[in-house]
């Protein structure tokens, strides 16, 4: 069996509740706070929905947050929560995250605060799972219907008794299901590594080309209109793996080992074997014949897994 229908089998099996206890919750409020991110980050918070009615539910936009050398600091996944703007991100880099933005906000009136007390549920298949009083239900993109559930941590566990559900143990089948859509993710492994898109940021609804300015936004623009990216994101499957991790390198047999990419995500789908799904970057264009493998050397063998768009445009290659 293909080993994406095989992974793909075991998300849509039933209804998945995973704590994304790994994420935070970042919140930006203040009569200010829609031109200071509009300024900082790379999609257009315009096309976000404000009214969250029936007929156009609040949606949620992936964002990249660049320093001015165009490399992605974080990608965070963007919605309209209690009153303001809610930035959700790896946990690791909250912290970081949080100083660095308030270094801009200068005179702005624009408050930015972690929201620790806030839990995060993924719910995968559970669009007829009944509503939680308290809850904001967030629809998120990707090969299988997902939908983030946002509050407080009694609502999120009345949610659970009320639809029978039992949180599966780790984020695993959350960001198997990102991996399998080809969503990236930047960690603190590999923040500062990659421009937007090497990890399919442009493919995936993660930047705007005519919202204007925000940090690194000239060499991005560039990129699309002046050059063409050497590296892009692929998915893969690879087994015989003591453990394999987001930063861990992507290497080739015809160049003796030498690195030629980074590993952006990686889960375990089968520990007796070794087996880890994961995306990586990697050259667009490669030698016939050219083996790639992941993890250190002498690394696993990649086998290719489709994604659910094309990556790079026909002829894609040159300087990132």
């Amino acid at each position: 069996m293909d080993p994406t229908e095989s992974m793909l089998g075991n998300l849509a099996g039933g209804v998945i509740a995973t704590a994304l206890d790994s994420h935070a919750l970042i919140q930006v409020t203040g009569d200010d706070a829609h031109a200071f991110l509009q300024g900082q980050f790379s999609n257009d918070l315009n096309d976000l929905n404000e009214t969250g009615d029936a007929a156009n539910p609040v949606q949620c936009q992936l964002n990249a947050y660049c320093n001015p050398k165009g490399r992605v600091l974080a990608v965070m996944r963007l919605v309209r929560y209690d009153g303001g703007w809610g930035m959700i991100v790896p946990a690791g880099l909250a912290d970081q995250l949080v100083s660095r933005l308030k270094m801009f906000v200068l005179r702005a009136r624009v408050e930015i605060a972690p929201r620790p007390q806030t839990a995060l549920l993924g719910l995968i298949n559970g669009a007829q799972c009944a509503g939680g009083r308290g809850l904001e239900r967030v629809p998120v993109g990707g090969v299988v219907p997902r939908h983030m559930m946002i509050g407080e941590p009694q609502a999120v566990d009345s949610f659970m008794r009320a639809n029978a559900l039992e949180a599966a143990p780790g984020d695993g089948p959350w960001r198997l299901a990102d991996i399998l859509s080809g969503i990236p993710q930047v960690y603190a492994q590999t923040a500062g590594q990659f421009i937007p898109q090497m990890i399919n940021l442009d493919r995936v609804g993660g930047l705007s080309f005519t919202k204007g300015c925000y940090p690194g936004q000239e060499i991005v623009a560039r990129l699309r209109y002046r050059g063409r990216v050497k590296q892009r994101m692929s998915a893969g499957v690879a087994r015989g793996l003591a453990a394999l991790a987001p930063g861990d390198p992507v290497h080739s047999d015809q160049h003796a080992g030498q690195k030629v990419g980074l590993v952006v995500d990686a889960v375990p789908t089968d520990r007796s074997r070794g087996e880890y799904a994961f995306s990586a970057t990697a050259p667009v264009q490669l030698s016939d014949g050219e083996t790639l493998r992941v993890g250190p050397v002498p690394g696993a063998a990649w086998t290719r897994i489709a994604l659910p768009y094309e990556a790079a445009e026909a002829g894609e290659a040159g300087q990132e």
